[in-house]
């Protein structure tokens, strides 16, 4: 069996600069009663009911058999000895203690901090039994631009316990900052002004610390160039100067008498400086250190130790204690001890503190429920399944729409399948909806089914506001990961072809697709859409290309006019190339594609909702601009036009993609900024497949032309390798194109 992850029996020892929590005892029994540790220990024979336990705070959490129930897992008559606690897929240490009163039975663990990236929460899987189970896939790092929550700086140690009260703010998302993309208020010189309002709890007297994190986003000749003025409570303290862009750190002593218990206001400006034109700055994150009274609130206590004892007392019953390291990961200390209510404090035992450690004690009252607990989705079990040639991952609440695509192709001759994400995450990410667990799956369906994926349809949005949910309710239920990934021009921004990669070449090794749908009616227009194109067969509108050009450029005509000589014959290619400051681009390619058009291609300047920089293409303008029943595929070789996580409104592409009848059926659409240059070995690649496949009289399907199109882009350089990563697929890769 391996080693418990702490011992109540066991007292630690004091060492060398150790510091000392004072507390009363409590009767040894009383400590002990029902106490089961679940550390990693070796397998055994028995049947593995398992639930996923989801928090969105660390802290210290409480499920009793009751909660368990309520949740549709009815082990009042499991012995409680027997159950396993996971974070990860690994072994996560807790308590079990027998508890008439909880329905049988009461689970308690300190959940560290929140790991997972891509929704602000951290699941748990427990298990009703000591064998691990099968489905249950090892722990994978997952390797991408996304950075975790940052942990926190340790204050320096003092003669006193502190407590530490934070402002995180996620206001704006700037991409292109390397140590992550979630900052807060702005400031710009010389009038910019914020104030922080910080609740103080447990005051006592003794100086303090303020700590400021933030980010410039300018920089001027000028030595320094920026300057920020701080007060705390009304009281002007100092002025900090440095110089250049980045990230940039400052503490601040500040005198004892100058914190409130309650509220306390920090006031941040940037009153400028005469050499400096532009200066600005913003808000990472703000921290308030002061003196503890040792007096516990809500039956909780959180403080950094002191060099002396430090008599703990107001908790309503026998407490735990946490020591925490920097990163928030708990040790458990001290095991349902009874902390003191004596008046005078006296100091009657010890246990092993450090200072400057942070530590955290926990009455009866004090433990947290977690967010949500449901029955793991074990069936089916992935491995066991002969597998197929398509396969649709999607939330269960969007599948039921996808049932007629799934006949499609079947009918079409291939084996077909959707899979609940809620499987493949359960399964494959230890319950995280992350990118990993999809790559995990991947990995084992091309190398253990009998029939191994060619072509995945992804079904699902996705946010770059990935702690949203988690600072305001549960996680939306459209939401299905993509892979964060950084670019050399646009930061960090989505890619699902490096989901594909399965064996860290680069390149994916199947197609992917992606519906960016919310609501169950965005996957049946879809659906619907799909299925017109190709019951239209070789009609003379599919073998039609429409390239349009920004006329900013000249360079932007010649590429288009290079991709229409690839494509096939002229008479069947158009090219509208309105001029620079155009009025009347929208009408002239609702003109040329009056009668329908199998392909749309668009070369020019871009953003998130609009083709070139006149806004030669937007939203608003696609209500009848292809005909009904006759959907295009649609490629925006552009930027920013298929940033379906955007944080505040709907991206080009998505706007096609939902248009009723028309719009698109299919697009290759950018996520990120890339140079023009280094798209065209992407869409020449692509329109010389198209070509010769109309050359030969082949139908193909969508996907198998971009691979080599994907493939094409060069990865010797970072810019060109962003093409690949970032120009995705929205629609079916199945997608059957007529000769």
């Amino acid at each position: 069996m391996a080693e418990p992850a702490f011992d109540p029996t066991e007292r630690p020892r004091l060492g060398p600069g150790r510091a000392r929590v004072d507390l009363p005892p409590a009767p040894m029994g009383r400590r002990l009663a029902g106490l089961a540790l679940l550390a990693g220990c070796r397998p055994a024979a028995s049947p593995a009911l398992a639930a996923r336990i989801t928090v969105a705070d660390s802290g210290p959490v409480r499920v009793s058999a009751r909660d368990l129930a309520r949740a549709g897992l009815d082990w009042r008559d499991r012995n409680p000895s027997d159950l396993r606690l996971y974070a990860e897929g690994r072994p996560y240490p807790a308590r079990v203690q027998a508890a008439p009163d909880a329905g049988g039975f009461r689970l308690d663990f300190y959940a560290g901090p929140v790991t997972e990236r891509y929704d602000g929460r951290r699941r748990f899987l427990l298990v009703a039994g000591r064998e691990r189970p099968a489905w249950m896939a090892p722990a994978v790092d997952v390797e991408d631009g996304l950075a975790a929550r940052p942990g926190e700086t340790e204050s320096p140690p003092g003669d006193r316990a502190m407590a530490t009260v934070e402002h995180r703010p996620r206001l704006r998302y700037i991409p292109r900052r390397p140590e992550g993309p979630w900052i807060g208020e702005m400031l710009a010189a010389p009038k910019g002004e914020v104030e922080i309002q910080l609740a103080v709890e447990g005051l006592a007297e003794g100086p303090g610390q303020l700590r400021l994190a933030l980010w410039s986003d300018t920089s001027a000749p000028a030595d320094p160039d920026h300057r920020l003025a701080i007060a705390v409570n009304g009281r002007p303290l100092a002025e900090q100067r440095w110089d250049g862009a980045g990230d940039h750190a400052i503490r601040l002593d500040l005198p004892a008498g100058l914190l409130r218990e309650s509220d306390n206001r920090v006031r941040l400006s940037l009153p400028g400086l005469p050499e400096v034109r532009a200066e600005i700055s913003y808000l990472v994150a703000l921290s308030l250190d002061y003196p503890l009274r040792p007096l516990a609130h809500r039956d909780r206590l959180a403080f950094r130790a002191g060099d002396r004892p430090l008599p703990l007392a107001g908790f309503s019953g026998p407490a735990d204690v946490f020591e925490l390291d920097a990163s928030g990961e708990a040790r458990w200390l001290v095991n349902a001890a009874a902390l003191g209510r004596a008046a005078d404090g006296r100091a009657v035992d010890a246990i092993e503190s450090r200072a400057g450690w942070r530590y955290l004690a926990v009455g009866p009252k004090g433990w947290s429920a977690p967010e949500s607990i449901r029955p793991v989705s074990s069936q089916p079990d992935l491995r066991q399944l002969p597998g197929a040639d398509w396969l649709a991952i999607a939330p269960s609440g969007l599948a039921a729409p996808l049932e007629p695509l799934l006949a499609r192709r079947r009918a079409q001759g291939l084996e077909a399948r959707w899979l609940p994400l809620e499987a493949v995450v359960d399964q494959f990410g230890q319950g995280s909806p992350e990118p990993e667990a999809i790559r995990s799956f991947l990995r084992m369906a091309r190398s253990r089914w009998a029939v191994p994926p060619r072509y995945l349809l992804l079904v699902g949005d996705m946010s770059e506001d990935t702690w949203a949910a988690a600072d305001g309710g549960p996680p939306e239920p459209w939401r299905l990961p993509t892979l964060f990934v950084d670019t050399a021009f646009g930061g960090l921004t989505a890619a699902d072809g490096p989901m594909a990669d399965l064996d860290g070449d680069g390149w994916p090794e199947l197609p992917v697709g992606r519906v960016p749908a919310r609501r169950p009616d965005q996957v049946a227009t879809f659906v619907a859409k799909t299925l017109a194109f190709e019951a239209a067969g070789a009609q003379p509108w599919q073998a039609r290309l429409v390239a349009v050009a920004d006329g900013s450029e000249p360079g932007f005509r010649s590429d288009a006019e290079g991709f229409m000589d690839r494509f096939g014959p002229l008479e069947a290619s158009t090219l509208v190339a309105p001029e620079s400051g155009a009025t009347d681009g929208a009408a002239r390619i609702a003109e040329a594609l009056g009668a329908g058009a199998g392909f749309l291609a668009y070369f020019g300047h871009g953003s998130l909702d609009r083709w070139g920089r006149d806004g030669l293409l937007r939203p608003s303008d696609l209500p009848g601009l292809l005909p009904s029943g006759r959907p295009a595929i649609v490629l925006h070789m552009t930027c920013l036009t298929g940033l379906f996580t955007a944080g505040e409104g709907e991206s080009l592409a998505e706007a096609m993609l939902w248009q009723p009848a028309g719009g698109a059926v299919a697009q290759l659409a950018p996520t990120s900024l890339t140079l023009g240059g280094d798209q065209l070995p992407l869409s020449r690649s692509l329109a010389e497949t198209l070509g010769r496949a109309r050359a030969e009289g082949q139908s193909l399907r969508l996907g198998d032309a971009l691979m080599p199109a994907w493939r094409a882009s060069s990865q010797e350089l970072p810019a060109a390798g962003d093409v690949a990563r970032t120009f995705l697929l929205f629609g079916d890769p199945a997608l059957s194109i007529a000769p």
